[in-house]
């Protein structure tokens, strides 16, 4: 008895809507999977992007405080540098003046040998020097 009434139901056109009804079910859960991961793709994408971006940024702010702390360095060398220059033109300046208005040639004999190591030094020390 069962299977005529599931015959009627069939003949009624019953189990057409039910497999109709099963097919577009289906049909719809694909296509909202389908836009589901679309829409998961493109918020990923944009994050990996956002991510990449952030990252460039910290690599360019890591790259120019390196290179500023680079430069602060040098800078901080070169006035070291300039202030041994300083002194050492100094000292030259009083050798030679002791040794222009020497008393005796013995004298400027000795400040001249003093002289010499002195300008050497400064020579080479001097930026473009030998």
């Amino acid at each position: 008895m069962a299977s005529t009434s599931k015959a009627k139901y069939c003949n009624m056109g019953f189990c057409d809507l039910r497999v109709r009804g099963v097919l577009l079910g289906s049909l719809i859960t694909s296509v909202l999977t389908i836009y589901k991961d679309k829409l998961a793709a493109r918020r990923e994408i944009g994050l990996r992007d956002q991510q990449y971006q952030r990252d460039r940024v910290t690599e360019r702010n890591a790259f120019q405080r390196d290179n500023i702390c680079a430069l602060q360095l040098e800078l901080s060398r070169a006035r070291v540098l300039d202030q041994q220059l300083r002194d050492m033109a100094d000292q030259l300046r009083s050798i030679v003046g002791v040794a222009i208005r020497a008393p005796d040639p013995a004298k400027a004999r000795e400040l001249s040998e003093q002289l010499e190591p002195l300008q050497m030094r400064f020579n080479e020390a001097m930026p473009g020097g030998r």
